[in-house]
């Protein structure tokens, strides 16, 4: 067993949650609530001097990050225990999936298939055959361009995320996201922005920090590429090509630090104004082919800059080392949900190397996980047919009017506030909506397809569904009752939580988590708020 100390606070949120036990339950043995307890405290501290420390300094002494997490804290304690609450659902609707088309039948056989690693295996690289034969096939820019738009719309999960749903999906090239617009939030619209790298930020391709990553990745490349068939001098070359390619897509790119000043990020334009400025990319073929043709149509780009860069490139490098860049993609996107040899390559670089986590977890949390981020409302449904009756939503529904009734007097009675301050804090509070356990209007899942022949194949079919999903939102109001976090997610499950509606495409991580720096050390994280400036619609 490894100690770990976490070595520094966390917020209060985390630690009036502090939960009881110290290492991970069997799946067998259903994991106790995560309660506050007297005992995670360390009397002996100064509250004056070290709060955190005196709320929860016998935690931080006695609690170990399990060998399969890379990071531990009250959220996951929670988060846990839902695994084993959901795993009774997922495998009660594999053993008994119900009438064909319902959600009991998806839900179950996307299960029972990612389950059945026999057939995984025997199925080899065949589920991806036909994306590489695509690469392959490439002859021109706007082939290129078209392949990429086929596997944006496969929305695949990233190889590894050790935040649970949260991640946005892993896309080459650049990313594509539906969300409320920044500067006009109640309505939703298509954005743009820098992407298709395979190492975490901008700064691993260039900071001398992480030199040992870029080894350890350029090394991860070859072995990737070689378990797809190729000569190991071929497989080296391919590995060399597509990073050197990455490398200049990091080199264009903006890094976490200039990104997070939103107005700087923010750029409403046309269709056909992008592809102005974008010369050498094919922006009509791109939008041609994911369904949302039309030159007038109305998009936000976060770097036009990068756009610009990428059109530039495409022109200028040759074709040859675009098709091994894509086919890359293809092979690191789709290894988590192959045979044992790519799972386990791909883990052993994204999970261990990149996270320090030494062990995958169990297959089926690594499914739960995958589940939630594909269909997280027909498995929340399930789940709260299950674990939520009527009768627990009508008293949190009570404690939350009562927390709201206290929160608006307070604000009416508060002596601090001037009289133009407080009519503008009741207004801004009247706003907000509180999401108690589950949407009043569920997601409809009926066209939908699930069957319980292939693993990838249902993947596939479940991501090509959102982002159909999403593309339908683009120029609608945004739904008010949307819940961005599934519903089996911590928060939304235990705690009633009072937020405004969130993006479509990404989930966001709870307000304070302990994560460990240097992949194994404590660390806070915490929202940056402070970020955004005062004009912004988000505000």
């Amino acid at each position: 067993m490894r100690n770990h100390a976490l070595s520094r606070v966390p917020g209060l949120a985390a630690c009036a949650l502090l939960a009881a036990v110290s290492s991970l339950a069997a799946a067998d043995t259903e994991p106790p609530v995560p309660r506050f307890s007297i005992a995670h405290m360390d009397l002996a501290v100064d509250p004056r001097v070290d709060f955190a420390r005196y709320a929860a300094g016998h935690w931080y002494q006695t609690t170990e990050i399990p060998a399969d997490k890379a990071s531990w804290g009250s959220f996951n304690q929670l988060d846990q225990r839902n695994r084993y609450l959901i795993q009774r659902v997922l495998e009660e609707a594999a053993a008994q999936p119900g009438e064909p088309g319902s959600l009991p039948q998806k839900v179950g056989d996307f299960y029972a298939t990612a389950m059945d690693t026999t057939d995984i295996e025997a199925a080899g690289l065949k589920p991806i055959e036909a994306d590489l034969a695509r690469v392959d096939a490439i002859a021109s820019v706007d082939n290129l361009i078209g392949a990429v738009a086929a596997l944006h719309h496969r929305l695949v999960p990233p190889p590894y995320n050790p935040s649970g749903a949260y991640a946005p999906p892993s896309t080459p090239l650049f990313s594509r996201s539906v969300q409320p617009d920044q500067k006009q939030s109640d309505t939703y619209i298509l954005h743009l922005s820098q992407g298709g790298l395979g190492l975490p930020s901008r700064d691993y391709y260039f900071d001398e920090r992480f030199e040992k990553h870029r080894t350890a990745y350029l090394e991860h490349m070859a072995k990737m590429f070689a378990l797809a068939g190729e000569p190991t001098a071929l497989a080296q070359a391919h590995a060399t090509t597509a990073y050197t390619l990455e490398k200049a897509l990091a080199e264009v790119s903006k890094t976490p630090i200039q990104l997070r000043d939103p107005l700087a990020n923010y750029h409403k334009m046309t269709v056909a104004e992008l592809a102005a400025t974008s010369p050498g990319l094919p922006v009509n073929t791109y939008f041609a082919a994911i369904g949302y043709p039309g030159e007038s149509k109305v998009i936000v780009v976060g770097q036009p800059e990068y756009f610009a860069a990428v059109g530039r490139m495409l022109q200028e490098k040759p074709l040859a080392d675009w098709k091994v860049y894509l086919r890359w993609r293809v092979l690191s996107d789709a290894a988590p949900y192959l045979s044992s040899a790519f799972a386990d390559e791909s883990f052993r670089f994204n999970g261990t190397m990149l996270n320090g986590v030494p062990t995958p977890e169990p297959r089926w949390q690594r499914v739960a996980r995958m589940l939630d981020a594909q269909v997280g409302q027909a498995v929340g449904r399930l789940y709260v047919d299950r674990y939520f009756p009527p009768e627990v939503r009508a008293r949190l529904a009570v404690m939350v009017a009562n927390i709201e009734a206290s929160m608006k007097r307070h604000l009416e009675q508060a002596d601090w506030m001037s009289e133009p301050t407080r009519a503008k804090a009741l207004a801004k509070f009247a706003r907000f909506r509180a999401l108690i356990g589950f949407p009043l209007q569920w997601r409809d899942y009926t066209a939908l397809v699930i069957r319980r022949d292939s693993y990838f194949e249902n993947i596939d079919r479940a991501g090509r569904f959102e982002v159909r999903r999403q593309l339908d939102l683009i120029g609608q109001k945004v739904n008010q009752g949307e819940f961005t976090l599934h519903l089996r997610r911590e928060r939304e499950r235990v705690l009633p939580v009072l937020r405004q509606p969130g993006r479509v495409s990404g989930r966001h991580p709870p307000a304070a988590v302990l994560r460990p720096r240097a992949r194994r050390r404590g660390q806070l994280r915490r929202h940056r708020r402070g970020d955004r400036p005062r004009d912004h619609a988000w505000l």
